[in-house]
């Protein structure tokens, strides 16, 4: 239970997989909600989100689409951490072009604001 009040509860659920399953275990977080007039009131789910969604434990395969999600024997993840450069360079290079690009709009306003004056 992760909370209780008196017309609300919440609740955490996990569902695992059979042996051999070719997903993980997935956990949710319910809500509960009471509902309805005085003297008929019923406790209905009023939210259902995920929460460590697909996670696989130790009795899944750790298998998806083919591909071996389990660790190497060093104990490390298949692809390298010199993958995120890839993602971290296009986004420095597309801060930096944004940079540029207001940088030179700011000096075309100011040019063009200080030749009105003079």
């Amino acid at each position: 239970m992760l909370y209780l009040y008196p017309d609300r509860v919440s609740l955490q659920v996990r569902f695992l997989p059979k042996d051999g399953a070719q997903v993980g275990e997935q956990s949710f977080d319910l809500v509960f909600g009471r509902s309805g007039p005085p003297g008929a009131r019923r406790w209905l789910v009023t939210s259902w989100l995920p929460n460590g969604f697909g996670v696989a434990g130790p009795r899944a395969t750790r298998r998806v689409d083919g591909i071996d999600l389990r660790p190497t024997s060093s104990g490390q993840g298949q692809l390298g951490a010199a993958w995120l450069a890839l993602p971290a360079g296009l986004l420095g290079l597309g801060l930096a072009a944004r940079a540029w690009h207001r940088h030179r709009r700011a000096l075309r306003s100011y040019k063009a604001s200080s030749s009105t004056r003079g």
